[in-house]
């Protein structure tokens, strides 16, 4: 064998392992495609406050789990409902800076993306990083 001929055979080996690289990749990527993906992620921040039934079923197990009596679930129901509703007080005065901090982080990472990145950004959240819970601001 002539050196010419092993310098075509080294540079066709390259080739062909970097084609079959190719083909494999092209391969497993359309597989992967068809593949279902994760499960969705958990949405972040605190689940929204017990409804009525929730409540029920709250102190239903209070009852059959713990024992209380009558008199005592209805002592902590009354806790509950007020304890709900000063969660709700505080969460409306503290909302305003709960969304002025979060419309500082979304303007960070604004700073940090690129145009193209920011664009994507967007997309993938049209409405911006989660919000704290509650009514929308007016």
């Amino acid at each position: 064998m002539t050196d010419r001929i092993v310098r075509l055979l080294v540079i066709g080996s390259v080739i062909a392992v970097f084609l079959g690289g190719l083909v494999t990749g092209y391969v497993l990527g359309i597989h992967r495609t068809v593949e279902p993906g994760p499960p969705p992620p958990a949405p972040i921040g605190p689940p929204p406050g017990p409804g009525p039934r929730q409540l029920d079923a709250l102190l239903d197990r209070f009852s059959t789990e713990i024992g209380v009596s009558p008199d005592q679930r209805a002592a902590i129901a009354t806790v509950l409902h007020d304890g709900q509703r000063g969660l709700r007080d505080t969460m409306e005065r503290l909302r305003p800076e709960l969304e002025a901090h979060r419309a500082k982080i979304e303007g960070a990472i604004d700073q940090i993306l690129t145009p193209e990145q920011r664009d994507r950004y967007h997309a993938m959240m049209p409405d911006g990083l989660p919000r704290p819970p509650g009514p929308p601001l007016p």
